[in-house]
């Protein structure tokens, strides 16, 4: 209904205007039309403002924002809401960077073309199901930062930009670790497995020796049963415990010394080429208290004479006879 005027008349008291009545009428139609349109009415109108809150007099009704045009819906202040949906079960659009400081709850995040889903900016504290099980994603997931999470379960980790995946901090695998293809896995910190490492090749990115500064493993061994390859040189800084070593070279980095603290089965022959066998050397004190056994074989400083352990005592070996005294 548009606003009805009053007609004043033509003049002071002239009988041309509306009646002291129809007046009022006017006015009354006037303030019920103008309170309907606030809900501020006692009759079935859809809308009802009380204080700062507006609100629906329907059971169930939806309360529509309609901007005119390309317009849009401005809220200059925080926007408080429980659920934010789609009118018409299909995608929200959120055109630009959209920043949540509490919790993230969604049972899907998916592409409206079927492409990766892009995220330019992700800032939340924490992105969790309502169901207390696993977030699926069913597209690809491109993350240019850094990705957080306890646990990972996904088929496939690799680089958007075909180089290697750099994970900075432990990595803990309690399944199987597989690389491969013709990229590379990047690991610069340590890595801590408790359960199986399975790669087809571990080789240095720029063909010289493979360096691993520390491995803490359960244990390594084939997928085939065989023997484990390793086509390059291995520097091993710290103690390699193994049950069986299968090797052409044993030797140290610096050229000195490699120590054994445990006793070394050899099933087949020693060679030593180009040098020399050279016995422990003790003095008569450090060899009395030896765990001697049947076999050991020193050289005694105090006496200047190789001695052999036969028959539970140390006898020397002398040079002037083909016996031993």
């Amino acid at each position: 209904m548009g606003r009805l005027s009053i007609n004043i008349g033509t003049g002071v008291n002239t009988g041309t205007g509306d009646t002291l009545r129809s007046a009022m009428n006017k006015v009354n139609t006037n303030f019920e039309e103008l309170y309907d349109f606030f809900g501020l009415d006692s009759t079935s109108k859809a809308i009802d403002i009380t204080g700062n809150t507006i609100g629906s007099t329907s059971t169930n009704a939806d309360i529509t924002l309609d901007p005119n045009g390309t317009g849009d819906l401005v809220v200059n202040a925080d926007l408080v809401v429980d659920v934010i949906k789609s009118d018409n079960s299909t995608l929200i659009e959120v055109q630009e960077t959209l920043r949540v400081t509490g919790g993230l709850i969604t049972n899907n995040i998916s592409s409206d073309d079927s492409t990766a889903v892009q995220i330019s900016t992700l800032d939340v504290d924490t992105i969790s199901s309502s169901t207390s099980t696993a977030i699926q994603v069913n597209e690809g997931l491109n993350v240019s930062g850094i990705l957080s999470a306890d646990t990972i379960d996904v088929t496939n980790i690799s680089s958007g930009d075909s180089t290697g995946v750099t994970i900075n901090d432990n990595l803990l695998i309690t399944g199987t670790l597989k690389a491969e293809g013709s990229t590379f896995l990047n690991i610069e910190d340590n890595t801590n497995i408790s359960g199986i490492l399975q790669v087809d090749e571990i080789v240095g990115n720029d063909s010289s020796a493979v360096q691993i500064n520390n491995i803490d493993v359960v244990s390594i061994s084939s997928s085939t049963s065989t023997a484990i390859q390793i086509n390059d040189a291995v520097n091993i800084s710290g103690a390699l415990s193994v049950d069986t070593l299968d090797t052409n070279q044993i030797s140290s980095g610096d050229s000195t010394a490699i120590q054994i603290n445990d006793a070394v089965n050899i099933n087949g022959q020693l060679l030593i080429n180009n040098n020399a066998f050279v016995l422990p050397s003790l003095d008569t004190t450090a060899r009395d208290a030896l765990t001697a056994i049947n076999g050991m074989l020193i050289y005694n400083t105090s006496t200047s004479r190789i001695e052999a352990y036969e028959n539970d005592a140390w006898v020397p070996l002398r040079a002037d006879t083909t016996d031993i005294a």
